[in-house]
């Protein structure tokens, strides 16, 4: 995945879901309306997603494990 500049990246949500509102009030047709859906759900899809991912690292970092140590099925696999 190619690198984005954070002055994107971190509004990119928010521009998906304007502009989605944007296309549900402003455009005319059905596909148009299809579209704004979409974008809105793009939008509110990303920031769930960045949500869960942020706020599950937070927790690891709090608890001093930056990554995995050894737990979990592929941790069982190799021990055998």
């Amino acid at each position: 995945m190619p690198w984005l500049p954070d002055w994107f990246y971190e509004p990119l949500p928010y521009l998906c879901i304007g502009g989605g509102i944007l296309a549900l009030y402003a455009l005319p047709g059905i596909l148009a309306q299809l579209s704004g859906v979409i974008l809105v759900l793009i939008g509110i899809t990303i920031l769930y997603l960045r949500w869960a991912h942020r706020s599950k690292n937070s927790k690891r970092h709090a608890a001093g494990r930056t990554h995995r140590q050894g737990s979990g099925t592929h941790a069982k696999l190799r021990r055998r």
